[in-house]
């Protein structure tokens, strides 16, 4: 059944690097910054403003549930720096895993990465 389930979702394609092809390897989606070619994987290509808008219009709605979160939350953070730490933290991680999300998913092209 998880299988079959994998083999459904449009965004578990997998990525590759354009200089060497080798499968580029994510840990809980998130796309590390060069491969063991040495290329870097940062990079994105910018076509026109309507990809960028609609890159950022994207990145927020997947970082929306965060920003309910701190706005829930707002009553502890007031007292509690440790809690700041940790939702700055959680945000880091949050937008590498949304990052990588919109790699796979065909929104964002990246210079160096192939996604098949």
């Amino acid at each position: 059944m998880i299988e079959i389930f994998k083999k459904d979702w449009c965004f578990m394609r997998e990525l590759y690097c354009k200089k060497c092809g080798k499968k580029i390897n994510t840990k809980l989606w998130m796309v590390p910054n060069s491969c063991v070619c040495g290329v870097n994987l940062d990079e994105w290509q910018k076509d026109s403003g309507r990809t960028t808008f609609r890159y950022l219009l994207c990145l927020f709605l997947l970082m929306l549930p965060l920003f309910w979160l701190i706005y829930l939350l707002r009553i502890l953070l007031k007292n509690l720096i440790i809690l700041y730490a940790l939702i700055l933290l959680i945000s880091m991680i949050w937008l590498r895993q949304a990052d990588g999300l919109l790699i796979r998913i065909g929104i964002v092209k990246m210079k160096n990465i192939i996604v098949k």
